[in-house]
């Protein structure tokens, strides 16, 4: 009976760490069906990102002049990260910058639509 309580205990224990963590692993599915919705990504860019960012994702948005550090570039950043990085660092946010998480506010599937919209910048 003891060695039952206890592995509950560890299995709902490691539930709660993993959700508390967003234990869903960030990976995307890259089928066909599951693929992120890049222009429901660019209309909640527009929403949250913009002003820091920029339309273009440049870092010079209407925010950008008053933060320091400034915003990262997205059209660079996007060309040399991977796609975890990028929807962690969206979740995550930056210790010591502006950029705040996001995990809270915006669902993981919004988060990777905004990936998807990142990966259309130039």
């Amino acid at each position: 009976m003891r060695k039952t309580f206890s592995l509950a205990f560890v299995v709902v224990l490691s539930l709660v760490l993993l959700t508390a963590c967003g234990g869903s692993g960030q990976t995307v599915e890259t089928s066909p069906d599951n693929l992120p919705d890049a222009q429901a990504g660019k209309t909640l860019y527009e929403n949250f990102c913009l002003s820091c960012h920029g339309p273009a994702g440049k870092g010079d948005g209407p925010a950008a002049a008053s933060l320091q550090p400034k915003p990262s570039d997205l059209s660079a950043l996007q060309q040399t990260s991977e796609d975890n990085y990028l929807f962690s660092g969206i979740a995550q946010g930056k210790d010591g910058t502006a950029m705040t998480a996001w995990k809270n506010i915006l669902s993981e599937t919004q988060i990777w639509q905004i990936v998807a919209y990142l990966r259309t910048l130039e």
